[in-house]
């Protein structure tokens, strides 16, 4: 009930703007050896939080990427969206879509010659290379499931 809050008030742009690098990580820290209900939650607060770069910044510092990436392999749908929503989120937050675009396009073994040629991404890359078919499938799941999952989340 109070992850279900903080998805609440964490859609103001107000709220947003007052998290501190403490907030993004007690939510990370709840991502992983919850119940499904929760992970997916709280997956669902870290993507409102991070329509803020400040935000995206903090995720990345606190490591917060690396349990998202482990949802990506759940047993349950719901869980998987939530986290495939905010990687996608702050891929395209941190790197021009073309970029991710690109990358994602090519068939298998170009993503990784498109990553040695462009260093200004090498950490985004490395995400992406390291998730590379789980990734693309979940892309087109949160693509597919988008637009519910914004009215139900982003409002």
């Amino acid at each position: 009930m109070l992850v279900q809050v903080l998805r609440i008030l964490s859609r103001k742009p107000a709220n947003r703007q007052k998290a501190t690098e403490g907030d993004v990580a007690a939510v990370v820290r709840h991502l992983t050896g919850a119940s499904h209900a929760v992970a997916a939650e709280c997956a669902n607060v870290i993507l409102n939080l991070c329509f803020e770069r400040a935000n995206v910044s903090r995720l990345l510092k606190c490591n917060g990427v690396a349990p998202l990436v482990s949802l990506l392999k759940s047993p349950n749908a719901d869980v998987q969206a939530s986290a495939c929503g905010v990687i996608q989120s702050i891929c395209y937050l941190v790197s021009p879509p073309t970029c991710i675009d690109t990358f994602l396009s090519f068939p298998s073994p170009q993503p990784f010659m498109h990553a040695a040629a462009c260093p200004a991404h090498a950490d985004l890359h490395k995400i992406l290379l390291s998730t590379f078919d789980i990734f693309a499938r979940m892309l087109n799941l949160a693509q597919a499931c988008r637009p519910s999952h914004a009215v139900l989340c982003c409002q």
